[in-house]
């Protein structure tokens, strides 16, 4: 098999993967604090009901919490079995990020399991006490396993002595210039999507079922559209931080990005098209607005393709991703402000079935949202596994062992992910019968 092929099938692999686990990446980051807002609201009335909603998705979290512990075990295995140089490298540079993330994995674990089997034993502070270390290390590992990824972009705190790291300093490894930008991101994103994805569930509850829309369940969504309105901020302030990260860092994945293919002063932001032998054809162009957007100045020159060898390029098919992942971001915080002004001005109009059906849709555009995200990042990195060091097709193994890995493990994800929704169509089928 030709290295190119190997290489396709493991990109491939890797890639269905990862997108598949940052499903539940994306709800055990984010439930945590969405389920902790529902015990404090119970502290704070009084009212037994807040207590019971967060009972509920306690359930449907440690469902999903443990569903994305098999799929993050998978990806381990895969990144020592498939990508042995990868591993080399980044093993002896990013092992104390790795190791602290599987810790940080065991303490989320073990006080999940206290906070689950004392839901009749504690109440008040006591019981959510036992929550915050869960966010907190959720939080942890997804800073630790970023990290990682952020040094992909930004390799740092090594060099390189006969195709193998030395002068290791792993807290410079672990610290480098993309992870902040990139961390910040990430969990706004995350408690964005549990957010919208929990809201949009009552959303359809109303459709459904009008008689579903009780005031306690009412203020339950408005929970949820309220962490959507701070995280919708936050959101657009974190992307912006990323945006000239990449200008400064990250040259190539911003003129691909952006169809960007010859240095530009005062380039314009270019929207929409699509790709015909190489060449975009119907884009819209604005002036300018990148060069503000990367930089703040509306005249400072952005890099484009033209100043980077051919063979360096990722692939220009990002275009359409990033495009995406801004769309529906923007969409999303339309919506949500939309939402409170109609809030404002008239409640009902809040529950009408054009607002409750966008808030349906709302979940599943957040997820895709975070899917292209991910993969400007690391498509956007091609053609390199860690950036200016180590090419993709040198990282893979030579085994055509991968060709089978690349068939198979769709399949098991496909038949985790039918059996996960299963078990979620049947609580939530048994929460209405308890209704």
């Amino acid at each position: 098999m030709d290295t190119l092929t190997q290489t396709a099938f493991g990109r491939a692999l890797i890639g269905d993967s990862l997108m598949f686990h940052l499903l539940f990446i994306t709800f055990g980051v984010g439930m945590p604090l969405l389920i902790g807002l529902l015990e404090y609201m119970a502290i704070k009335t009084g009212d037994a009901k807040w207590r019971h909603t967060a009972r509920s998705w306690s359930k449907v979290f440690i469902l999903l919490f443990i569903t994305g512990a098999i799929s993050g075990t998978m990806i381990a295995v895969q990144l020592g079995v498939v990508w042995p140089q990868f591993m080399a490298i980044a093993g002896p540079v990013m092992g104390f990020a790795f190791f602290s993330e599987g810790l940080a994995f065991y303490v989320e674990a073990a006080f999940l399991g206290l906070y689950m089997l004392t839901w009749d034993r504690l109440k008040g502070w006591a019981h959510l006490g036992l929550l915050i270390p869960v966010g907190v290390a959720a939080a942890a590992s997804a800073f630790l396993i970023t990290s990682v990824n952020a040094w992909m972009n930004a390799p740092q705190g090594f060099r390189m002595e006969n195709g193998l790291p030395v002068d290791i300093e792993p807290l410079v490894a672990m610290f480098n210039p993309a992870l902040f930008t990139t961390f910040t991101h990430s969990m706004v994103g995350y408690y964005l999507t549990a957010a919208a994805a929990a809201a949009g569930y009552y959303a359809w509850c109303w459709l459904r079922r009008p008689a579903a829309r009780t005031k306690h369940h009412s203020q339950v969504m408005g929970l949820m559209l309220g962490v959507m309105l701070v995280m919708g901020v936050l959101m657009g302030v974190t992307g912006d931080a990323s945006a000239k990260y990449i200008a400064k860092y990250e040259p190539a994945k911003l003129a691909a990005a952006e169809a960007l293919f010859t240095t530009t002063a005062g380039a314009p932001l270019t929207i929409g098209g699509w790709l015909v032998d190489g060449v975009w054809h119907g884009t819209i162009a604005i002036p300018n607005l990148l060069s503000w957007l990367a930089t703040g100045n509306m005249n400072a020159t952005i890099q484009g393709l033209d100043q980077i060898p051919r063979s360096d390029w990722p692939p220009l098919q990002i275009h359409y991703f990033f495009d995406g992942m801004v769309a529906i971001g923007m969409a999303l915080v339309g919506l949500i402000v939309l939402y409170w002004l109609l809030y404002w001005k008239r409640r009902t109009a809040t529950t009408s079935r054009p607002v409750l059906w966008a808030l349906v849709a709302a979940g599943p555009l957040a997820m895709i949202a975070m899917q292209l995200g991910w993969l400007v990042t690391e498509i956007g990195r091609q053609p390199y596994t860690i950036a200016g060091i180590l090419r993709t097709q040198d990282a893979i193994t030579a085994s055509p062992s991968v060709v089978r890995a690349a068939v198979v493990f769709p399949v098991l994800y496909i038949v985790m992910l039918v059996v996960t929704l299963w078990v979620l169509v049947r609580m939530h089928q048994g929460k209405e019968r308890v209704s």
